[in-house]
């Protein structure tokens, strides 16, 4: 139910929403159809376009969940001014991700940066490739030395790219201004390594209005407890199971009898809106109790 949300709640709010300037990031950035589709939903810019973006990447692997359609704005809407960061490891995919960036003009609204992000700033190998879109590569595939095929990449934290790019400044929750440096969506797909992306966004994450993470079967999510992650690194969000058009709340439903139900790691998605947000949450809140009646 979880493998591809429809996150129906955070467009329909989105769209309402009537900033001057926007900020998004996603994490894990592969072929750039989540970061277009950001940008168009957070920009209300009609002229981006998630189809048009996926012809100009070319030949590539068919995504998991789809090519995402693009978001309907009003046609009166005057476009706000902002970026969302296209953060991705994968050589020939951020060469693919740059050539389709020049060539439909969105350097406005999208900033593609080749980096692995994790808990760390240094240098990290990665897997290199020649197929641009590959979604399954990772840190862990190069952890032992001698495997064949890695190459050394810039690796960050959250909290430190988000400073070289000038996007962490002082920010205090009751400042009438804080508006202005807020992270409206926070999109995280790191391929088993989205636990560190977290660890290392500590700071971030006091700025983040909506999250997206992925929980799996592999890599270093087995090594972690999504029990523990939302009660301590997402304290101060309220955080549920994500599907198409329902949510099931994880956040203070959490109980020992049901705890390792919680641990079993699959391809699944979980929603995050910061407890500040008091309309996105109210009305993830109400799609969670129509969930639960249906269920």
């Amino acid at each position: 139910h979880t493998h591809c949300p429809s996150e129906s709640w955070a467009r329909d709010y989105f769209k309402k929403l009537r900033g001057n300037s926007f900020l998004g990031v996603n994490v894990g950035c592969n072929k750039g159809l989540d970061a277009v589709e950001m940008a168009q939903l957070l920009s209300r810019d009609n002229r981006l376009s998630v189809k048009d973006w996926n012809k100009a990447m070319g030949a590539q692997t068919i995504p998991a969940c789809g090519v995402p359609r693009d978001v309907k704005v009003f046609a009166n809407s005057t476009p706000s001014t902002g970026k969302v960061h296209c953060i991705e490891p994968v050589s020939s995919t951020v060469s693919n991700l740059k050539k389709a960036l020049r060539e439909l003009k969105y350097e406005d609204y999208i900033v593609v940066t080749q980096a692995a992000v994790s808990n760390y700033t240094g240098m990290a190998r990665f897997p290199d490739s020649n197929e641009s879109g590959v979604e399954s590569k990772s840190l862990k595939d190069c952890e032992n030395l001698a495997t064949e095929g890695c190459v050394e990449i810039p690796a960050y934290s959250l909290d430190d790219y988000l400073r070289k790019h000038g996007v962490l400044v002082a920010f205090n929750n009751s400042d009438s201004s804080a508006s202005a440096s807020l992270i409206d969506m926070l999109l995280i797909d790191a391929e088993g390594f989205d636990y560190e992306v977290l660890q290392g966004a500590r700071e971030t994450l006091k700025r983040v209005r909506y999250l997206l993470f992925e929980v799996n079967f592999g890599k270093n999510w087995l090594d972690h407890s999504l029990v523990e992650t939302v009660k301590t690194i997402l304290r101060d969000f309220t955080c549920y199971w994500a599907g198409q058009r329902r949510l099931w709340r994880i956040t203070n439903c959490m109980n020992e009898r049901i705890a390792d139900v919680y641990e079993l790691k699959s391809w699944s998605n979980v929603a995050c809106v910061h407890q500040r947000e008091t309309e996105l949450a109210a009305s993830m809140e109400e799609i969670w109790k129509n969930t639960i009646m249906v269920d």
